[in-house]
């Protein structure tokens, strides 16, 4: 066997390898939850609240998830502007910069609110 073959042989054993990998790895570990459903099972299954405080608890919900959607919205427009940016500047620059720091505002507030 020429030393291209055995290298395509190897190269080749190793994807398969990584593969298998992956699969085991889903497989053994579980699957991470995300943040904050600890917290919102905990509100809704384990505490006994009244009527008045699911009300509330359910105002606060919706209220939430249209804040989220507003983010996610801002989101989407900051990385049409990031693109935009980096195609105007052809790489990093200060539009890009600035970009990149507001999404990452954004982003950090989000995560506050979670």
């Amino acid at each position: 066997m020429s030393a291209r073959n055995r290298l395509l042989v190897g190269l080749v054993a190793c994807f398969i390898a990584a593969i298998i990998g992956v699969f085991v790895g889903r497989a053994l570990l579980p699957a991470k939850t995300p943040p904050g459903s600890e917290l919102h099972d905990v509100l809704h299954h384990d505490l006994a609240l009244d009527a008045g405080q699911r009300a509330r608890l359910e105002v606060l919900e919706q209220r939430f998830a249209v804040q989220r959607r507003a983010f996610e919205l801002e989101l989407r427009a900051d990385n049409a502007r990031l693109a935009e940016a980096i195609e105007a500047e052809h790489g990093n620059g200060p539009r890009v910069a600035a970009a990149v720091d507001r999404s990452h505002a954004v982003m950090g507030e989000l995560q506050r609110r979670l």
